[in-house]
């Protein structure tokens, strides 16, 4: 680190061992773990604006279509490659930690999954709205 200021922070025990096995999983020291979750907390700030700019075009744009096209918007589904990766990535975080681009690849797999939750709950919400009986979009009972 080029330029750089210290601080000292007295973190909870609970915190502190969350810190310290996700540093033991990414390889890195406690101090290199805590400026990755501080760069991360502020990359995501910076980046939430746009992100939430998006998913709000993708709702505000339901409200224009016909009710067949809100009927396939409340039914998506993740495609299963893209679920498949995200499963992938968590079973590695979990293990050994993420590199700095598949980092970025969860955040872009949880985006999305985030942005299509949204637009099927909306969907749901407006065909409901327009009279539909929205049941058959309710999951089926676990037996």
């Amino acid at each position: 680190m080029l330029d750089s200021s210290a601080i000292r922070i007295t973190l909870p025990q609970e915190l502190y061992q969350q810190v310290r096995q996700s540093a033991t999983q990414s390889k890195r020291s406690i101090e290199d773990e805590i400026i990755a979750v501080v760069e991360y907390a502020f990359a995501k700030d910076e980046n939430w604006e746009q992100i939430s700019s998006d998913i709000d075009s993708a709702l505000q744009q339901l409200a224009y279509l016909d009710d067949q096209e809100l009927w396939q918007a409340a039914r998506q589904v993740a495609p299963v490659e893209l679920s498949n990766q995200m499963q992938e990535l968590v079973f590695k975080q979990q293990a050994q930690g993420l590199t700095d681009s598949e980092q970025q690849e969860a955040r872009q797999l949880q985006h999305y999954a985030h942005k299509l939750m949204l637009v099927r709950a909306e969907a749901a919400l407006l065909l409901k709205k327009r009279g539909h009986d929205i049941t058959s979009l309710s999951p089926s009972p676990i037996q």
